[in-house]
């Protein structure tokens, strides 16, 4: 139900923080590395992978407090990069991939589909980076044998030019503060009501921003034939 419930928040607020922009507000953050990094469509397998991979502490953190404070720092984590891409929004320029096989036919869709100035923090980076110290708290063993594909899921990002280098060193930065405060949260006689109230405001905003979801749908749609065409 949870897991649901922030994937909603996530195509909501995703949405919401990549509308309404134009290209006088946005910020190229390309640095002369991003330039070096060649485009390698096969790594869209690791960047697909990293939708999954996500969800990992799901299946680690049995104690109650460990899950919901996991649940509040995600949500947490989600909330305030919306907020950072709604009004810091970070402009990046695609090459798109061009050959014709499955691979780059996914990574061109891919990049087609996401926003362009939702860049940084990469969330990609830092969810997945998050999960993975929260498996290596909990089953270490496992998180040792797991951590090559983590950080090909972080090269991925950079690899398919869904980011750039600066987002990703923002993503780290981004997982390591909210790894930080889930070790403080989960042994937190708060943290219960954290959860309840994190709870309580997802649905609520949830259920405000659905009723507009047409016209944000509109304004998304416009902003981005705007920036693309920069």
């Amino acid at each position: 139900m949870v897991v649901v419930l922030l994937g909603l928040f996530f195509g909501v607020g995703y949405l919401w923080a990549g509308s309404g922009h134009s290209p006088a507000d946005v910020w190229f953050g390309g640095i002369w590395l991003d330039a070096l990094i060649p485009l390698v469509p096969h790594f869209i397998v690791f960047y697909m992978l990293g939708y999954l991979f996500v969800l990992a502490p799901v299946f680690v953190l049995r104690r109650r407090g460990e899950f919901e404070a996991g649940f509040v720092v995600f949500a947490g984590m989600l909330g305030l990069a919306f907020l950072v891409f709604h009004f810091f929004p970070v402009f990046m320029h695609k090459p798109l991939a061009m050959g014709d096989d499955l691979l780059s036919s996914l990574t061109r869709y891919q990049q087609r589909t996401d926003f362009v100035v939702n860049n940084l923090p990469s969330l990609h980076v830092a969810l997945n980076v998050f999960a993975w110290l929260v498996l290596l708290c909990r089953a270490s063993r496992v998180a040792l044998w797991l951590l090559p594909v983590v950080l090909c899921i972080v090269a991925s990002t950079v690899l398919v030019k869904q980011h750039l280098v600066l987002d990703v060193l923002g993503g780290a930065v981004w997982a390591g503060a909210g790894f930080l405060v889930w070790l403080r949260l989960r042994h937190h006689p708060g943290t219960r009501w954290l959860y309840v109230s994190t709870l309580v405001f997802i649905t609520g905003l949830l259920l405000a921003r659905l009723a507009g979801l047409p016209d944000a749908i509109h304004e998304e749609l416009g902003s981005l034939a705007t920036l693309t065409a920069l």
